[in-house]
């Protein structure tokens, strides 16, 4: 009796619900789906790619593919405009440091100037063509003398103040 009653269930069950499939039910029309012009003719769906019938386009073939979405079409062609590119300036020339040399005085020996620099405590004694450190003394003038700082060949003045 008990499968008797089970199979009954089921066949009602399923009957139901080829009712519910094949019917109208819910009365209300599915809002997503768009609607259709009053007179057009009714006709079975088609699949996606099939061939057309003749005299209908494929826009009318397949009402659910004609829906926009609701948001932006990711699809759609942009025109795209490339980045400027950034030139980058070159950097400024390496520079000299400061001289490290103070004037101290000169004195003309035998038609030859010597001149005396401090660098901090130590005190320089020094001629035209001598090497201190990084620099070259190349010349010594009367109110000033020229130093080539070697690592850039870079020429900087020392200059005395009063030429007397």
């Amino acid at each position: 009796m008990k499968t008797a009653l089970r199979w009954i269930l089921l066949l009602l069950a399923l009957g139901g619900t080829l009712g519910v499939v094949f019917s109208d039910w819910p009365a209300e029309k599915n809002a997503s789906l768009p609607e259709r012009p009053a007179g057009a003719a009714t006709r079975p769906a088609s699949r996606v790619g099939d061939p057309a019938p003749p005299g209908v386009e494929a826009a009318d073939r397949a009402p659910a593919l004609r829906m926009r979405p609701a948001g932006p079409n990711l699809f759609a062609a942009r025109e795209v405009q490339p980045r400027p590119i950034a030139r980058k300036t070159p950097p400024p020339p390496p520079a000299p440091p400061p001289l490290p040399f103070r004037y101290q005085g000169k004195v003309v020996e035998e038609g030859q100037v010597i001149a005396f620099l401090a660098e901090g405590t130590r005190t320089h004694i020094v001629r035209a063509g001598d090497r201190l450190a990084s620099y070259l003394v190349e010349d010594i003038g009367p109110a000033g003398m020229t130093l080539v700082y070697l690592p850039l060949n870079e020429k900087q003045q020392l200059m005395f103040g009063n030429p007397n």
